[in-house]
């Protein structure tokens, strides 16, 4: 099976699973890449900021899925967990299902674009009333696509691990050979035993 770019790709119902996409190997330039999935630790989730399985899960349970449910044809959106990837809804065997994309150089989806630099910040106004008097607060928040992370590309590491926490190289992928040998389900996406019941397996993949 192949992928269409290269890159470290989170699964779109499994928050455990990511799958490692590299060149193919002894074929022209310009095919498809070779998608090899793999699966975080038991109590870890994929964090797609960061390529690492550092996000600890409550009971080994994923609590929300990593990529939202389409709701329409050209639908696409930046990752909520990644500022870096993007998704793209179309149809597929009757399904819409997400295809996700990752911003070349670290950088930054949003409006609809990949952009060298963050979403900046933007004031949002709230305005709340009295019996006296009427008061006017400016309050700034963070968008979806403002996270103040890492890029993608970034070596540097300011966080410490646990001991059994598995380190994904986002550079090497020559390190992930190894690959899914459990049966194929399509189970629910909070289950993390299965490998290959991804949208993105069924969409971004050709057989």
């Amino acid at each position: 099976m192949f992928s269409f770019t290269v890159g470290i790709f989170p699964d779109a119902l499994d928050c455990r699973k990511f799958h490692l996409c590299a060149p193919p190997r002894d074929l022209p330039a310009g095919l498809p890449a070779d998608r090899s999935p793999a699966l975080c630790p038991r109590h870890y989730a994929y964090d797609a900021r960061t390529a690492q399985c550092s996000i600890k899960l409550e009971y080994g349970q994923c609590e929300s899925k990593p990529v939202p449910d389409c709701k329409a044809v050209g639908e696409m959106n930046v990752l909520p967990s990644s500022p870096n990837h993007y998704y793209f809804c179309l149809p597929r065997n009757g399904l819409l299902l997400p295809q996700i994309f990752l911003c070349p150089n670290g950088w930054f989806f949003w409006d609809g674009f990949c952009q060298p630099e963050p979403k900046p910040y933007q004031p949002v106004t709230s305005t709340s009333t009295t019996e006296n008097a009427v008061t006017t607060t400016e309050v700034t928040e963070k968008t979806n696509s403002q996270y103040n992370w890492l890029s993608f590309f970034s070596t540097e590491r300011s966080i410490t691990y646990p001991q059994d926490t598995f380190l994904a190289d986002k550079f090497d992928l020559s390190n992930y050979e190894a690959k899914d040998s459990s049966a194929q389900s399509f189970q629910t996406f909070g289950s993390y035993e299965s490998l290959d019941n991804s949208f993105e397996a069924g969409f971004g993949s050709i057989d």
